[in-house]
């Protein structure tokens, strides 16, 4: 595989003025929808507008990613509403300005989410940007069942993480391509067998690679793969090479090793759990947000930023989302070095979800 460019960052906003203006243009033309074929033109070129001036990430593939990312999983370990709140969750988000929407296939929330992005079109626009993820082991408690292949030598995983793309096609039904696909897990949670699972996870990458040439999406990646399964994959001289890795990232599990290597090596890096399900009681975040007059969750969010890892955060409540929106995108402070540095010796290596440990599986 080439080598990869640089990953190019946006700056952070500074004509506020401009993206307000965007989104005044926007609401206008949603308000007015139904009036003229002229206003939907005018909500296409607001909507551009406003999405070319967001914080964004080049991908590899070139593809620009919009670093504010509102993930649309709604629950715990132990279950989800993520297809009831799917509705309510886009509006909201779209209200404030989310352009970059984070799902996966264990989500089972696709249709949904699908659906209240096109709010009644044939095609979501282009301007929206769709990440979903693949290959998650098989949960019978809350019905998904898709990714057998994961742990059956028997199944071909290539044809099966293949087969999976296909059905997320068909599930959101963006009216183009998929964005970008990910590998969710790379492998069964606990499991001991790495040269089992190391030639799975090449099969399923595969399968990725096989849907991208057929262009059922735009750019492939990965999620929880730790710097072992990383460097594994890498030396298998893949034909392509991830665009992504999504990994936990928040200060007690910042994964800063895994996040390292993969910004060297041209991947972006996206955080799921930034906000550690609210829970945020850290007395480092605590006295910066003392500090700047503002909160540990939009001190947390700008860490995550300026150490180039685009956050997921996730609620279902409009004016988290909005706060959280406005931590990524308009920031009214940053941290120092020294400041960054003390956030990251928060780091405990402690999971919101102890029981699913990428480093547990071999």
């Amino acid at each position: 595989a080439s080598a990869a460019p640089p990953l190019a960052v946006s700056p952070s906003l500074s004509r506020r003025g401009f993206r307000i203006a965007a989104k005044r243009s926007l609401e206008l033309c949603v308000h007015h929808i139904h009036k003229t074929p002229t206003i939907l033109m005018r909500l296409s070129r607001a909507l551009a507008t406003h999405a070319a001036s967001l914080p964004s990430v080049q991908l590899r593939s070139g593809a620009t990613m919009p670093m504010a990312i509102m993930g649309t999983y709604v629950g715990n370990a132990t279950g989800h509403t993520s297809a009831r709140d799917a509705p309510a969750l886009v509006e909201a988000a779209l209200r404030v300005g989310f352009t970059h929407f984070d799902t996966a296939l264990m989500y089972q929330n696709e249709a949904e989410l699908g659906a209240a992005l096109r709010q009644g079109a044939a095609s979501v626009p282009a301007e929206l940007f769709v990440t979903t993820k693949v290959a998650h082991p098989n949960d019978e408690n809350r019905g998904h069942t898709a990714c057998s292949y994961m742990h059956d030598p028997d199944s071909c995983a290539i044809e099966g993480a293949h087969r999976n793309v296909s059905e997320c096609v068909a599930r959101l039904g963006l009216g183009r391509p998929i964005d970008m696909v990910l590998l969710h897990w790379p492998g069964q949670f606990r499991s001991a067998d790495g040269v089992f699972n190391e030639q799975k996870r090449w099969e399923m990458w595969q399968g990725l690679e096989r849907a991208l040439d057929e262009g059922l999406c735009s750019a492939i990646g990965l999620s929880n793969f730790t710097v072992k399964h990383v460097e594994q994959l890498c030396e298998r001289g893949p034909s392509v090479m991830p665009a992504v890795n999504q990994v936990q990232a928040n200060p007690l599990c910042t994964n800063r090793a895994v996040t390292t290597l993969c910004q060297s090596l041209g991947m972006a890096v996206t955080g799921w759990s930034p906000l550690r399900v609210g829970d945020l009681s850290v007395p480092v975040l605590e006295q910066l947000a003392a500090k700047y007059g503002t909160t540990p969750a939009a001190i947390t969010l700008r860490w995550l930023v300026q150490r180039g890892v685009a956050p997921i955060p996730r609620s279902t409540h409009p004016e988290r989302i909005a706060a959280n929106y406005a931590a990524v995108v308009a920031p009214t402070f940053a941290l120092t070095e020294e400041e960054l540095a003390a956030v990251d010796a928060c780091d405990t290596g402690e999971s919101v979800f102890p029981n699913a440990d990428p480093e547990d599986i071999a």
